[in-house]
């Protein structure tokens, strides 16, 4: 585990092998999470846990996440446990917007599944950086 705080951006956290390994860190206001390889199950979970315990995680925060270089199986345990793992709503009128980075068409699929464990966000898929990135600073939305 590498956590390094001294970033002009904030702090990063790196989990894996070389060529299996999650990344989060925050980027101008946006968390970012880079999936790549086939990381073993629940680097993510710890991840986001680390960035929870230490507070520079936080709810509602906007975020990228990019699987253009994952080759592996998503851990829906993981996944089910980081949806409990707070009230990622806060209790929040606004919704916390989710872009994902992917040219995999059936990734589609995924987004709707990974929705359904977090009801307050807004999820969309997109080709490339400058466009989920502009979505994501964009206006907030209100939940329905």
């Amino acid at each position: 585990m590498r956590l390094d705080g001294s970033s002009d951006n904030g702090p990063e956290l790196r989990l894996g092998s070389a060529e299996d390994y999650v990344i989060i860190c925050l980027r101008d206001g946006i968390l970012a999470i880079t999936v790549t390889g086939a990381p073993i199950g629940g680097l993510i979970h710890d991840a986001i846990h680390t960035g929870l315990q230490q507070g520079w995680l936080h709810p509602g925060i906007p975020t990228l996440v990019d699987v253009r270089g994952f080759r592996g199986n998503v851990d829906w345990q993981s996944m089910l446990a980081i949806s409990r793992m707070t009230d990622w709503s806060k209790g929040n009128t606004l919704v916390t917007k989710v872009a994902y980075l992917t040219s995999d068409s059936l990734f589609s699929l995924l987004v709707k599944a990974v929705s359904t464990l977090f009801p307050a966000s807004r999820h969309r898929i997109f080709p490339e950086p400058d466009g989920a990135r502009q979505w994501l600073m964009s206006g907030s939305s209100v939940l329905d």
